[in-house]
């Protein structure tokens, strides 16, 4: 029981009883209090003592005086007895005596200043247990007033007290008191162990707790405790029920829902697994155990269900890789999920896997077996996850159909799409017409398919024809449809992406890859791929044509038609690939025909995302015509020279001391040199000189690497390729080297892209997360976590590309102030920023900075802000993530704190604008407030909310102009149509300005409206009569009256009857007549 309870129920005895229990005649001075020494009762005068005649409370003591009553209370509440000490304070001898009052709840504290035998005390307890009945007196109010039900037995398990609801618990008629407690054992289920427990807290003197149901189906916690008479012995027990049928009846839902989700596990046809994480004393993940597996996943992996669960799955399986327990420890660590398709080594199969986690140290994980379709064709597996990686700066555009309440949504992509407004009753006739396939397949057969269950989703590729162009488009599709947990479908949504280009490329690439399929054939060449793994190449007729071997497959059959002086060249190439996936060429003779062949070999290798190379592409050339011309060439001077200058790689000759002998024109082109042999080969290899002559001289074959080379202000690249020439009539070893500088720039220009925001020029998302996974966090590293405030109040009244302009000017503010740390876009209005040796009061300096400097941007006439939250590694033992977590709880947490008066300001500070750029002057709004909450009351309004809004509305109705610019708002002449419907515009978005700042419906509405007319030629929607919503319909009337009755610079001023008559003049087509009528009765009776 809390402090405050005890004290209320101490309060609720007589004070008659209380005095008389804890003083009588013997005792001059006594105190009450609780166990949280929270003072309750007092007698006596205490200002020797404590300097003061009444206590507060015991901080009033000394701390000698606390430590001692502390002390006391120790010795009650592990022996049970009562406690004597003794003090000196101000010159005199106290004796403290401490005793406990009831249920051990509350302890007597009494000081007294003269000497006092312990005998007589427990003489006077012992003349107070003989009171029986004013100790049942307080036990009685006790269980009166307590709030609790339940009951006091005595030792032979009679009951002689119970609080007044107890006979509503057990259904009993007559009173319970004198009843054997066996008489509850038809209504309680358990009975016996009930009466056990009462047995060990009589013999044992401790509180036991348990829980039973009763025969009326109704569950509770039973709290057992001793009962002690004023002489401290335990003379029966109080047992007391607390009713928690509520919270069992959800322990059992939750129950079955279990069972319910088990049953559907097993139901689907993907395996799926729940684990906990087995972590190190470092918090290292070592290994993980199964919680709970479906039946598909146990055939999968070919195990029963008890052979998994409860079991380590480095003891299932012992040669699972370790890279597994380190992604799923990231994931039951952070609770991130990560989905993608991995090939195991223990099970020899591609998995789809989804891991993710809901509850720290768990987690979930999917797998579907792909292996079919990785194997059928992994180059365009690869191409699919490259492409989903881009996914994000596609042109995709999303629908959601929602079935339970019949509306279509489309974003800006779709709208744009079809031109024309999607509604729940057109959308399949829309997308029918509009999504062509050249087969048989029709979109909206698919929809019905799709929502009867015969598919699971429409992933298709159409035409989409565009009516307006009367041109095609290519648009990709993925719908699926959401179910609710009866298995109903309520909605459909899905994705439109303009693949056209796609397309157009796709197209292309077939044309080429035909192109180059018969190119292959004419120049006798073949392409082949290379399984590193199993050392296989893929079965391809024009391979085994083009070698001559039938079926050929395997590695050993290469090796045994290849000239035995080449083989270690190839053997080495081989392995080379392995580790320097690149790319390599190498040149070997086949000796399997007739006659001797040479071939030219390129190779370059296809790693995983662990840098292993698994796949190996090639191209085999047939070069023995090439071969054979060239040694000719060499023995004829005049074609060696023609080929030697006219080749576009530059190429240079070796003598046996590696000197360059001889380079040709491009040579010289590429490095801009003034002659021929002004460079060593030393000099252009640099540092790799030394490997690189070693490694020809062991191997004797073609070495291929990239070098840099500094020019005249700018950097080269090339890459360069040294062979041995055994049958060159001069020189020993051939170079060439090609210019690739422009693609190492393309390279160095996507890593780039890849790690930096596009946008605000700051590092990204992709870049923040490698960065905390590789990074080892230190004491007093700190982290920011910023939001823009405004930002989508700007999205939708001005556009995005305002809303862009925000994120640089706020980009650049963070870059000024952060200039020495790390700063990321990581979302699209939250920044973080990493701080290494952080300082809190620097961290706080800096967020007033960017506070100061973002509500000083003057864009748009609109106040903006940043919500800022920040924290800093103090131990070893934190994380990373726990401090981000924390600083980013923080920026919400202020976020919302401060939404309020953010909002206010933001109002004000846009009407400050719009009254300064048109003619809405805060007297205007005032008298159309004080005209619009007249009408409003003569309609029969009356409610000071109502009356608050209509005064509001007749402020902002107008707010929206805000986006117009001002030489349109204030041109003098006529308006164009282009800017007059550029000014109607200012409707819809007061409309949503009004959403983001102010909590009505009905005054956004209102906005949005105030143009309507009834009948029906107003905007934006052509509203008529009570379509209009009435707050509308009042601010209409209203502002056109003060408008005609009002000084403006490009009109003249009307009179009230003028001004009358022509609201007579529009009313029934501009205006409401029936408020027209209210509201002259107003102008012409202004008293009533």
């Amino acid at each position: 029981m809390s402090g405050l309870k005890q004290k209320q129920s101490l309060r609720k005895l007589k004070k008659g009883q209380l005095l008389e229990l804890i003083t009588n005649n013997l005792i001059e001075r006594g105190l009450v209090v609780n166990q949280t020494f929270d003072l309750l009762y007092q007698k006596g005068d205490y200002s020797d003592f404590v300097n003061s005649k009444e206590l507060t409370g015991f901080t009033m003591f000394t701390l000698e005086q606390q430590k001692l009553i502390t002390e006391a209370v120790k010795e009650i509440n592990e022996e049970n007895k009562y406690v004597l000490k003794s003090i000196d304070i101000n010159d005199y001898h106290y004796n403290i005596i401490v005793m406990p009052l009831v249920f051990e709840t509350y302890f007597l504290v009494i000081f007294e200043k003269k000497y006092i035998r312990l005998n007589q005390v427990l003489n006077y307890n012992k003349q107070m247990s003989a009171s029986l009945e004013e100790k049942l007196s307080l036990v009685d109010n006790f269980l009166s007033n307590a709030q609790t039900t339940g009951f006091v037995i005595d030792d032979q398990f009679s009951i002689f007290k119970h609080s007044k609801d107890i006979d509503n618990l057990f259904l009993f008629e007559g009173d319970l008191i004198g009843k054997q407690l066996k008489s509850l054992e038809p209504k309680i289920y358990d009975f016996p162990r009930l009466l056990s427990y009462i047995k060990e807290v009589i013999e044992h003197n401790y509180t036991k707790m348990m829980q039973v149901k009763t025969l009326d189906n109704n569950y509770y916690n039973i709290k057992i405790a001793p009962f002690f008479n004023y002489q401290n012995e335990i003379t029966g027990t109080i047992i007391t029920f607390q009713d928690i049928t509520l919270l069992k009846m959800n322990e059992l839902e939750i129950l079955s829902q279990r069972n319910e989700l088990e049953k559907i596990m097993n139901s689907i046809d993907f395996g799926v697994a729940n684990h906990e994480i087995i972590l190190d004393e470092e918090g290292t993940p070592i290994d993980y155990r199964y919680i709970n597996v479906n039946s598909e996943f146990c055939n999968m992996v070919q195990k029963e269900k008890k052979d998994l669960v409860g079991k380590k799955v480095s003891d299932v399986f012992p040669t699972m890789n370790k890279k597994w327990v380190k992604l799923y420890g990231q994931v039951a660590i952070t609770l991130k999920s990560v989905k993608l398709v991995e090939y195991s080594d223990a099970f020899d199969k591609y998995f789809e896997v989804h891991a993710f986690s809901f509850v720290k140290g768990q987690f979930v994980v999917s797998f579907s077996d792909v292996t079919a379709l990785v194997r059928v064709n992994q180059d365009l597996q690869n191409r699919i996850i490259r492409h989903n990686m881009l996914l994000e700066y596609a042109k995709t555009g999303f629908f959601e159909v929602d079935f339970q309440n019949k509306t279509v949504e489309v974003d800006e992509f779709v709208e744009s799409l079809f031109k024309e407004q999607i509604t729940f009753e057109n959308y399949e006739e829309e997308f029918s017409k509009r999504l062509k396939y050249d087969g048989d397949i029709i979109f909206t057969t698919l929809i019905q398919r799709l929502i009867s269950g015969e598919i699971k989703e429409i992933r298709h590729k159409f035409k989409f024809l565009d009516v307006k162009t009367n041109q095609h488009l290519w648009i990709r599709t993925l719908v699926i449809i959401v179910k609710s947990r009866d298995l109903r479908s309520y909605k459909m949504i899905g994705l439109f992406t303009d693949i056209t280009e796609e397309m157009r490329k796709e197209e292309l690439i077939k044309e080429r890859n035909k192109l180059l399929s018969e190119t292959t054939k004419v120049a006798n060449m073949a392409r082949f791929l290379y399984n590193a793994k199993t050392q296989t190449f893929e079965e391809s007729k024009e391979l085994s044509d083009f070698l001559e071997v039938p079926n050929f497959r395997e590695l050993e059959q290469f090796r045994t038609i290849i000239h035995e002086d080449d083989i270690a060249v190839f053997d080495y190439a081989t392995d080379y690939i392995i580790d320097h996936p690149d790319g390599k060429t190498t040149n070997y003779r086949l000796i399997n025909g007739p006659d001797i062949r040479y071939i030219q070999s390129s190779i370059y290798g296809q790693t995983n995302d662990y840098g292993e190379t698994e796949t190996v592409y090639g191209l085999l050339k047939d070069i023995t015509d090439i071969e054979k011309s060239r040694i000719a060439a060499l023995h004829n001077q005049k074609a060696f020279e023609h080929i030697f200058n006219s080749s576009p790689a530059g190429i240079f000759l070796l003598d046996d001391d590696f000197k360059i002998a001889r380079v040709n024109k491009t040579y010289v082109k590429l490095l801009e040199l003034s002659g021929e042999k002004d460079l060593t080969l030393k000099q252009l290899l640099g540092k790799k000189y030394e490997e690189v002559i070693k490694e020809i001289k062991e191997k004797g074959i073609v070495k291929n690497l990239r070098i840099e080379y500094k020019l005249y202000g700018y950097i080269k690249f090339f890459n360069i390729t040294i062979q041995r020439i055994d049958e060159a009539f001069f020189n020993n070893y051939q170079g060439t080297m090609i210019d690739v500088t422009s693609d190492v720039e393309k390279t160095r220009e996507i890593d780039y892209l890849a790690n930096h925001d596009i946008l605000t020029d700051l590092y990204n998302r992709n870049n923040f997360e490698e960065y905390i996974q590789k990074t080892k966090f230190k004491e007093n590293d700190g982290v920011v976590v910023c939001d823009v405030d405004g930002l989508k109040l700007v999205n939708d009244a001005f556009g995005h590309l305002k809303g862009d302009e925000l994120l640089i000017r706020f980009a650049a503010i963070l870059k000024k102030v952060y200039k020495n740390d790390l700063v990321y876009r990581i979302g699209g209005d939250e920044f973080c920023i990493i701080i290494k040796n952080a300082v809190v009061e620097n961290m706080e300096r800096k967020e007033k900075l960017i506070k100061d400097e973002i509500q000083a941007l003057d864009l748009y006439g609109i106040s903006f802000d940043v919500s800022v939250g920040y924290d800093i590694i103090e131990d070893d033992e934190t994380t990373f993530f726990e401090v981000y977590s924390k600083a980013e709880n923080i920026m919400y947490r202020r976020k919302l704190t401060e939404r309020s008066s953010r909002k206010s300001k933001t109002l004000d500070t846009i009407m400050e604008t719009l009254n300064e750029k048109t003619e809405e002057t805060k007297e205007h709004c005032d008298r159309v407030a004080d005209y619009s909450e007249k009408l409003l009351k003569k309609i029969g309004y009356t409610r000071q909310i109502d009356i608050e809004e209509i005064r509001l509305l007749a402020r902002i109705h107008d707010i929206g102009k805000i986006t117009i610019a001002e030489e349109i708002l204030n041109k003098p002449a006529s308006l164009t149509i282009e800017e007059y419907e550029r000014i109607k515009t200012h409707a819809e978005a007061g409309y949503k300005i009004v959403k983001n700042i102010i909590d009505s419906e009905n005054i956004a509405l209102a906005v949005l409206h105030h143009h309507e007319k009834v009948d029906g030629s107003g905007y934006p929607y052509g509203l008529i009569q009570s379509q209009i919503p009435l707050f509308a319909r009042i601010i209409a009337i209203t502002d056109a009256y003060d408008a005609m009755v009002s000084e403006r610079p490009y009109k003249d001023k009307f009179t009230e009857t003028e001004a009358i008559n022509e609201l007579k003049k529009h009313s029934g087509t501009q205006f409401d007549s029936e408020y027209v009528d209210l509201f002259i009765e107003i102008l012409k009776n202004p008293n009533h």
